[in-house]
């Protein structure tokens, strides 16, 4: 990789941590079930593979945290009841993280599926995050929108 890529990559990395607090990058995450505690176990808090972890469940898979460890029994059924709440994912995804698009959430599945080791991957998941925050600042419903 040439010097010129990398300081892209790293003005890109600094593009997204100003967008780190913009509504764009936000998701609702219902308090019941702790929901969030959840996100924050799959991949390090990665959206992707937090998308690809509930595609998984959304097709007759268990999410860890359904399954034992430290969360309390009730807060797993709870937990589990709020997911299944929703039809699949894309319905999840639709109606708490602003995302419309199914081919995005396809490619978010996708992305979820592969480790960042390299600076390759890295750029691959600032376009997603660009493109997850192009999709919501569309959205007439998402606070913060344009429209």
């Amino acid at each position: 990789m040439s010097d010129n890529e990398k300081q892209n990559t790293y003005d890109l990395l600094n593009c997204c941590a100003l967008h780190n607090y913009e509504p764009i990058n936000f998701s609702l995450m219902p308090v019941t079930g702790n929901l969030q505690a959840a996100k924050q176990k799959f991949g390090n808090d990665r959206f992707d593979t937090f998308i690809y972890t509930l595609d998984l469940f959304y097709n007759g898979g268990e999410l860890p945290l359904c399954q034992g460890g430290n969360m309390a029994v009730e807060n797993r059924r709870i937990l589990r009841d709020t997911l299944n709440s929703f039809d699949d994912v894309y319905d999840f995804c639709e109606k708490l993280c602003f995302i419309q698009n199914k081919y995005l959430v396809n490619k978010l599945i996708q992305s979820g599926k592969k480790p960042i080791l390299e600076i390759d991957r890295v750029n691959e998941y600032i376009d997603l995050a660009i493109l997850v925050w192009t999709e919501r600042s569309r959205q007439t419903r998402f606070p913060g929108s344009n429209e």
